[in-house]
Order: structure tokens, then C-alpha cells, then sequence
């Protein structure tokens, strides 16, 4: 059977009506540990609320129209920004009231009201009336002593002649302060950021409105950039930056349309957005080097853009003075003033102008204060998952932190090592150090998650299958952190430090998985290449190993055979099996398993 397309999509709307109905009652949250059911509306941390609600006020923007339009209102301009709704209209004339989700003509009632408060009050009862879950409130230009309706960071007035005019809005509980002088952001990220703020002020100024009005723009900004502690040559290029910036737009708008270099004001989402999306595909993969990829379109990109993109495929980066190729890029930690990316890129030119290299010096941003002061469970001390969570039951310590080195025992060896038993072998053979820059918690749970499931990347089943190959249950491993870092760079190297000192449980195979372009000499040598033949050999054959192990635990637990007499044992269950195993150093031996009896006996 076979349904139509308007089948389909009432299907499909039919399911997505249930979902929602079973998202919104089923909503919950938790805080200082304890979890809460939505009692109403829906939670603001889903995704699903945002895309609920867009749909919602859409449906809202079409239902309201279409009731006005019957009745001849004409609504000459209509935006709406998630909740905010401006709507330009001529006033609702005397003695007409809503009532009863109609416009109800009564000349007898007395009406004293203004044109505009009329026509807020009307319309607010016709806003109410759409949905019972929704209610609004309205505002005019009288409502504020300027004389313009502000929204977001604008504000509008309509004037005499109908003409609407705008310019740049700031609330009055707005900080008077923009990214201040010492901020951990590049020297660069800073002057761009503010340079652009600025420029977006002036944007948000209609070009109808006097001179004075844009002094006033720049002048604020200016008394921003000198109480965030900026110097005066600093926020003179800014300034200068942004005026320069905002007239070439200006130049580029008063082109014609059929100009190459024509460039509306106020950009559209649609103008050249071919060509813009080509531009950016190819600045994405060539933004460290210059250099051309060549087809763009190789990747499966749509055949139209392929025919209006031969104007723009061609567009290369600026190579600098030198012309020296660019060969890989380089991060530097930021510093005050950039001292240290001005230093690296000073040596840079030296070096590169000799070797006839290039390498594109960036700088990185410092941590934001928020990864450091924020506490995710602030009402509770401790674990807030209580004996469920394997991060911190033993220790009792909190197991969300992140940026650590931790480390993993098996507690079985661990008490057989601390009675002596094992003591010549040290800790090596069943400690693991690893280091996560996520949640300490998530990072152990994964773990867990690859030992239920058997893994063949796991540290536990290799641990398993080397000591405990007899036991058809998994040892008990206990995690523990050992270290908190700020950065990745520290955190890696103190993990490689426990790692040569107890890491026994580390593979080879941890190492090198993330291949990063590098400069890196190397001389041949026959021995380091005999040594990486045979690293690869024992990977391969600890990967073979870890799988047969794999496979033959698989086969005892999935064989339940559980009656005391054997007698009544089918044949089946009677049989002998021989199974082939390999256990510790490589080696193989036949376990032969009496499967006529309810627990397996193994002999070698």
C-alpha cells in the first residue's frame, strides 16, 4: 500500500503531535541532586522547546493575520523577533471594539481614548484571543519620552510624512564598559571585535538622521573604550577603523545592482549566497596556507553553484611579502600586549627567509572565568549520584571535575600485591593512567560501558584475559584521580610521566592516534624501522589475542545448563567441547569444558 504525499505528512504530523504531548508531560530536571517533573509548559533547557515555540508563534503570525485581513485591517509593516512583535499601522478608528474574536462597530459607547491607546488596547485583546496559553502586553511611542519604540538594540519612530527612521538603542541598565584592556582574548580578537561593535552601532543609525545623532554613537563608544582601560592610540585606530569600515559599505551601497562590487547596506540572507557559500568553502580549507584547492566542488557540492561559481573558484588568499609557502601553523599561549606572538613571529621571518619556509603564528585565547567558577550541583557537597557512581564510590570525593589525570587498580591484584603475593611485579602490571579534559565521571563511565560490552580497546578485558583469564567474572577496578590541570599541554605530559612509571595496563595502540602535521627531522635508521615492524606485529597479534579472549567469554556466559542430575542433562548439553584459548604471553593451550555437568571444570 502505497500513501499519498498529504497522507504522509498528516502521518507524520500525527506522530510528531504525540511526541510532543509525551515531551512536554514527561519533562524533567534535576538540581542539588534530586529530580523534579515539569508541572507545567516546557523545560528551557531542550532543544525541543525552542523549535516547539517557533512553531507555535508561526502558527500564531498566520492565524492573527488571516483574522484581521477579513475585517479590512491593513497591516503595512510586520516583523516579529522570537516574542517581540512591531506592527505598523494606521490607528483603529473611534467606536470600534473587539469582542467576542470579531470588530463590533458601536458608535453609542462612550470612548474617550486616544487613537494610539485605542489601538493598543484593541489589539491586545485580538493578540489574547488566538491562543488561552499566550498573552501579550503592547507599547507605543508615547510609552517613552524619546519618542521612539525601542527593540532589541534599535529604536524606531514613524515620522509625519510616513517616512520610518531608526538609530542605535542602549539600555539604561546596560554596563557602560565593552571588553576591557586586560582580557586573556588575542591583542587582534580584541581591536577586530571592537572595531566590528562599533561599526554595528552606526549600522543600526538611520542615514536619515542628523550628524549629531552619530557623534553621539561614537562618543559613547569612545567613553566605553576609555573605562575598559584602553589607551588613546588604541581607541583612536578603533575609531578610525570603523568609520573607514562604515563609509566603504555606504560606497558599495550607492552602486548600481549590475556592479560587480555593488553590496546592499543591510544584506539580505539571499543576496549572493552562492557565491558567498563558495567563498567560504574555499577560505575553510585554505586559510592557513593561500593556496588554491582547486574544484570546490568535489565533494559533492550542487551542480547550479558549480556554473556560477567560475568568478570566484579562482579567489586566493594574499601570500605574504615573501612569497614563502606556507608549511603548517603554529599557536602560541596569549600574553599581555602579544608580547610573545610579536617575539615568535619576529623569529619566524628570520628563520623562514632563510629555510624558505613559511608557518602561520596564531594565538590562542585564554580560558573564560565560567569553566573555572562554574559549580554544576551547587546545593550538594560530594558525588550527587550517590552509590551508582564508579568515579567516586570508593574514595567518596567529587567525580565531577575536569581537565585530570586518573588512574584505574584492579582491586583484586591490588590485595593480592599489598599481602605479598604479587609484590615483585610492582603496580605496573595492573595500574592504568589516563587523562580526559570532559567530565571525570563521563570519561569512567565509557570505560565501564567498553567492559560490559566486551571492547577490545578496553584495559580491563586486556587485564582479564592476561591475569584473570579463569574467572568467568570481570575484576573490580577502582578509578581515582590524581591530578587537575588548566590546560591540555600539562595534563598530557603528567599523564606520560605516570604512564612510564605505572602505566603497565597502557597499550601501544593509546599512542599516536590523533596524527597532527608537524616539522619533524628524522634520520634513517634501520633499527628504528625493525623497532616499528615489530610494534605493529604486537599490536596485531594483542588485537587477535584480545578477541579470541572475547569470543570465548562470549560462548560461557550465552551457556546456561543449570539441572544437578545428569541424567536428566539433554545430549546436547552432554557433549564435550574442546576450545582453543590464548592466554597469558601469547601462548596457546587446549581448555577442555565438561558441559555435562552444571559448572564447567577446565583442565589444561
Amino acid at each position: 500500500m502505497q500513501y499519498t504525499k498529504e497522507t504522509q505528512r498528516k502521518l507524520v504530523a500525527a506522530m510528531v503531535h504525540v511526541a510532543s504531548i509525551v515531551l512536554m508531560q514527561t519533562s524533567c530536571y534535576s538540581f542539588g541532586g534530586f529530580l523534579y517533573l515539569q508541572t507545567s509548559g516546557s523545560g528551557i533547557g531542550l532543544r525541543a522547546s525552542a523549535c516547539i515555540a517557533k512553531i507555535a508563534m508561526a502558527i500564531w503570525d498566520k492565524t492573527w493575520a488571516l483574522s484581521q485581513s477579513l475585517w479590512g485591517i491593513k497591516v503595512h509593516l510586520y516583523m516579529r523577533y522570537i516574542d517581540d512583535l512591531r506592527l505598523y499601522l494606521k490607528p483603529i478608528g473611534e467606536g470600534w471594539w473587539w469582542i467576542d474574536r470579531k470588530w463590533v462597530y458601536d458608535p453609542s459607547k462612550q470612548d474617550s481614548r486616544d487613537p494610539e491607546t485605542r489601538t493598543k488596547e484593541e489589539l491586545q485583546k485580538s493578540f489574547d484571543d488566538v491562543f488561552n496559553f499566550l498573552r501579550f502586553t503592547t507599547e507605543g511611542e508615547r510609552d517613552f519620552k524619546s519618542g521612539y519604540l525601542p527593540t532589541l538594540d534599535f529604536q524606531t519612530k514613524v515620522l509625519d510624512c510616513g517616512v520610518i527612521t531608526y538609530k542605535h538603542f542602549d539600555k539604561e541598565m546596560a554596563s557602560n564598559l565593552c571588553i576591557q584592556k586586560g582580557t586573556a582574548l588575542a591583542t587582534s580578537t580584541v581591536f577586530s571585535s571592537l572595531r566590528q561593535d562599533l561599526c554595528r552601532r552606526l549600522l543600526n543609525t538611520s542615514t536619515m538622521e542628523e550628524e549629531e545623532t552619530f557623534v553621539q554613537v561614537v562618543e559613547s563608544y569612545i567613553q566605553r573604550l576609555v573605562n575598559s582601560g584602553h589607551t588613546f592610540s588604541f581607541t583612536k585606530a578603533v575609531v578610525l577603523q570603523a568609520i573607514t569600515r562604515y563609509k566603504y559599505m555606504l560606497e558599495r551601497d550607492s552602486r548600481l545592482p549590475e556592479d560587480p562590487k555593488y553590496q546592499p547596506l543591510y544584506r539580505s540572507k539571499l543576496f549572493d549566497r552562492e557565491e558567498r557559500m563558495i567563498r567560504k568553502r574555499i577560505d575553510f580549507c585554505t586559510w592557513y596556507s593561500g593556496e588554491d584547492i582547486g574544484d570546490p566542488f568535489r565533494h559533492g557540492w550542487k551542480n547550479h553553484i558549480r556554473r556560477r561559481g567560475d568568478n570566484v573558484k579562482n579567489n586566493r588568499k594574499r601570500l605574504p611579502a615573501s612569497n614563502r609557502e606556507i608549511t603548517t601553523t603554529l599557536f602560541v599561549p596569549a600574553t599581555a600586549g602579544s608580547i610573545l606572538f610579536d617575539k615568535i613571529r619576529e623569529k619566524e621571518e628570520v628563520i623562514g627567509r632563510e629555510f624558505d619556509w613559511g608557518i602561520k603564528i596564531l594565538e590562542n585565547s585564554g580560558s573564560p572565568l565560567t569553566t573555572s567558577l562554574m559549580t554544576k550541583f551547587p546545593s550538594k557537597v560530594g558525588c550527587p549520584f550517590g552509590a551508582e557512581c564508579n568515579a567516586c564510590e570508593n574514595d567518596g570525593v567529587a567525580c565531577t571535575p575536569r581537565n585530570v589525570v586518573y588512574k584505574s587498580t584492579c582491586s583484586k591484584c591490588s590485595t593480592e600485591s599489598s599481602t605479598g603475593d604479587i609484590m615483585e611485579t610492582g603496580m605496573k602490571d595492573f595500574t592504568y593512567i589516563g587523562e580526559t579534559g570532559r567530565n571525570f565521571r563521563y570519561r569512567v563511565r565509557e570505560h565501564m560501558s567498553n567492559l560490559k560490552n566486551l571492547s577490545k580497546n578496553s584495559f580491563q578485558v586486556l587485564h582479564w584475559m592476561n591475569k584473570h583469564a579463569l574467572d568467568t567474572e570481570p575484576p573490580y577496578f577502582k578509578f581515582k584521580i590524581i591530578s587537575q590541570h588548566k590546560d591540555a599541554l600539562s595534563r598530557q605530559l603528567n599523564e606520560a610521566l605516570w604512564i612510564i612509571n605505572q602505566g603497565g595496563l597502557n597499550k601501544r595502540c593509546e599512542f599516536n592516534i590523533n596524527e597532527l602535521c608537524r616539522l619533524e627531522s628524522r634520520v634513517p635508521n634501520k633499527e628504528h624501522e625493525k623497532a616499528l615492524v615489530r610494534i605493529k606485529q604486537e599490536r596485531k597479534q594483542e588485537e587477535e589475542n584480545i578477541k579470541h579472549f572475547i569470543d570465548v567469554m562470549n560462548y560461557v556466559k550465552n551457556f546456561h545448563c543449570t539441572d544437578p542430575n545428569p541424567s536428566n542433562v539433554s545430549p546436547t548439553c552432554r557433549k564435550r567441547s574442546t576450545l582453543s584459548s590464548t592466554l597469558v604471553g601469547g601462548k596457546r593451550r587446549k581448555i577442555n569444558m565438561d558441559l555435562s555437568t552444571p559448572r564447567a571444570s577446565k583442565t589444561a
